[in-house]
C-alpha cells in the first residue's frame, strides 16, 4: 500500500504593530504663571489623560500616526541655540498691498511686533501671547478656550498646556481694518516642538484680514 502524502501546514501570527508612541512633555514643563496658570493645569490633565487618535477614530481615519517620532520632540529653550537660521526675508514681504497693518514674528528667541499706531489707538491688540500675558490679563483669560477648547484632543491639549508663545489679535466693535494682520511662527531646528496658541476675537460689527504662517527651513 502506498504511503499517503503528508501535508505538514504551519502558521505564523504576524502581529503589526499598532501602537502608537506619546510625546515625552512632562508637568515640569508647563507654564504655571501668569493668566492661563489654571487653562494650562487644566489642558496638561487632558493632556496627560488622552491618548495619540488612531485610525480607528472617525476623524483619523486616514491619517496614521505612528510614523510621527513624537519621542524626539523636545521644546526649544530661549537662547540655547544661537546658530538657528533666522527668517527669510520673503516671508517678512507684505501679503498684499505695500504694508501690513500689523505683523507679529514669533522665533525660539522670542518676538518682533509690528502695529499702526492708529490702530493701538482705537484699542486693536495684535501682539504676541507672552506680551499679552502682561499687558491684558483679563483678555487673555476671556478668550482662552473659547474657540477651540483643550478637552477636544491631544494636539488641542498640547497647544494650550505647552504653548511657547502665541498670538493675540482682538479688534473693538466696529473697528473696520483695511489692511491684512499678518503673524509668522518661525521654526528652525531639528526635533524641535514650536508650539504656538492662537487667540482671535473679531467683536460685533469689526472686520479684518488675518493670515497666520507657519514655516521652517527643514
Amino acid at each position: 500500500m502506498a504511503d499517503r502524502p503528508r501535508v505538514v501546514v504551519t502558521s505564523r501570527s504576524q502581529r503589526s504593530d499598532n501602537s502608537t508612541k506619546e510625546f515625552k512633555f512632562t508637568s515640569e514643563q508647563v507654564n504655571r504663571s501668569g493668566a492661563l496658570k489654571e487653562y494650562r493645569e487644566q489642558a496638561w490633565e487632558t493632556f496627560d489623560r488622552l491618548k495619540l487618535p488612531t485610525p480607528a477614530e472617525e476623524a483619523w481615519r486616514r491619517t496614521d500616526l505612528r510614523p510621527l517620532p513624537t519621542e524626539r520632540f523636545h521644546l526649544p529653550e530661549i537662547g540655547s541655540q544661537p546658530d538657528l537660521p533666522g527668517v527669510p526675508d520673503v516671508l517678512l514681504h507684505p501679503l498684499v498691498g505695500e504694508k501690513h497693518a500689523g505683523q507679529v514674528v514669533l522665533t525660539p528667541d522670542g518676538s518682533s511686533i509690528q502695529l499702526e499706531p492708529d490702530l493701538i489707538k482705537k484699542g486693536v491688540i495684535f501682539t504676541d501671547l507672552r506680551t499679552a500675558e502682561k499687558e491684558h490679563p483679563e483678555l487673555v483669560a476671556r478668550l482662552a478656550g473659547q474657540v477651540v477648547n483643550a478637552d477636544e484632543g491631544k494636539f488641542a491639549s498640547l497647544a494650550a498646556a505647552f504653548a511657547q508663545n502665541g498670538i493675540v489679535l482682538y479688534v473693538p466693535k466696529g473697528i473696520q481694518v483695511e489692511n491684512p494682520f499678518h503673524s509668522i511662527l518661525w521654526g528652525p531646528g531639528l526635533d524641535l516642538a514650536h508650539i504656538s496658541h492662537l487667540m482671535v476675537f473679531i467683536d460685533e460689527g469689526a472686520s479684518v484680514t488675518y493670515v497666520h504662517e507657519a514655516a521652517s527651513p527643514n
